[in-house]
Formats: C-alpha cells, structure tokens, sequence
C-alpha cells in the first residue's frame, strides 16, 4: 500500500487512509486461541527473567558511581566475562572492582579487556587496559611488574585523551603510562555517589 501524500508519520499524515488500511489488515488476521495467547506470555515472561537477569542487561542498567558500583560487585561472579564482548565491559566491571578495593579480580578483567581490544584491533582500549593492569599491580604493591606494563604502553605511543569524571581522573594514554613508569599510580576515590 503507497501512501504518497504521507512521510515518516503516515498516520498522522494520511489518518484516515492509514486507519482504513489498519482495520482492513487486523479483520484478515487469524484468531488466536486463549492457550496460544498464554504460552506467548509464558515465553515473554521467561525471556524477560533472562534478560534482566544477563550480566549485560546489569551491567548497562548501573551508572558509574560508588553506589551503583557497590551493587554491582556484589552480584558479580567471573563467569560474567564470558557473555562480554565490548572493552567499555570489561572497563566498567573492572572500575566497579577497583572502587571496592577488589585489585586482584580487577586485573584479572583488565586482562580480559586488553585482550578483547588486541582481537580488535582496538589500540586505544587495549593501551588503557594495560594502564589499568598496572594500576592494580601498584596498588597490590607489585610495583616492577606494573612498570613493565606502564612502560609497554608507554612505547605504543597512543596521545588518545581520557577523562574518569567519577575518580577526577583526564589523561592521555601513553604519556600517563610514562608518569607511572617514574611514579607510582596512588588509589583516587569515586567522586560520584
């Protein structure tokens, strides 16, 4: 059906042709039995359960304050790592694990997040996760290994800029790493509640 006096909104363009066209397509349909209407509804039930209950869906409903951080590390489990598949994933589970003082899980999904981003080919994700890996070595106090980290991404010579607003942070990647091969990288807390 051409609705040539109509654009994006036919409906409110073409009213009447359109609701003509409407009832004409709804009186066509075939009738749905009472048990088909109940098994739909019992499948829509099961796949909203599902949903709600993926990591992702959880992941992308917290924002990146403390609070929601809290709540959010206190549902997760490993297992979560396995259904990401996007670096920013990886970068907020593992800022929510950071803000709660869980280094040594942190790095484990800092190191998933570099490896996402290298299978990419996403350089700037990957020099942050090695960044962030470097992090958590300092804050564990395995300070040569984290300057072994910092000065790799150090040497990528990524200038890409990054702000944290929640932990006050704004950084060019490779040059930040730079600071932390000379410096230590010191805790700084969520200034997001």
């Amino acid at each position: 059906m051409m609705f040539e006096d109509a654009g994006h909104g036919i409906y409110s363009e073409e009213t009447d042709k359109f609701f003509r066209v409407l009832k004409k397509f709804v009186k066509q349909l075939p009738s749905v039995g009472d048990s088909e209407v109940s098994a739909w509804q019992t499948r829509l039930e099961e796949w909203d359960r599902m949903r709600i209950s993926s990591p992702v869906y959880v992941l992308r409903g917290n924002d990146w304050g403390r609070k929601a951080n809290e709540e959010l590390v206190a549902v997760y489990s490993r297992e979560w790592l396995a259904d990401f598949d996007e670096p920013g994933e990886f970068l907020k589970i593992g800022f929510a694990l950071y803000d709660l003082e869980e280094y040594a899980e942190a790095l484990e999904v800092f190191g998933r997040m570099e490896r996402t981003s290298e299978a990419e080919g996403n350089e700037e994700y990957q020099c942050m996760a090695i960044i962030w890996q470097g992090h958590m070595l300092d804050l564990a106090d395995r300070r040569s290994e984290a300057i072994t980290l910092y000065q790799r991404a150090a040497d990528m010579q990524i200038e890409d800029e990054w702000m944290h607003s929640q932990f006050g942070l704004n950084y060019s990647l490779s040059p930040w790493a730079a600071e932390r091969v000379r410096t230590p990288f010191t805790r700084v807390e969520n200034q997001q509640r």
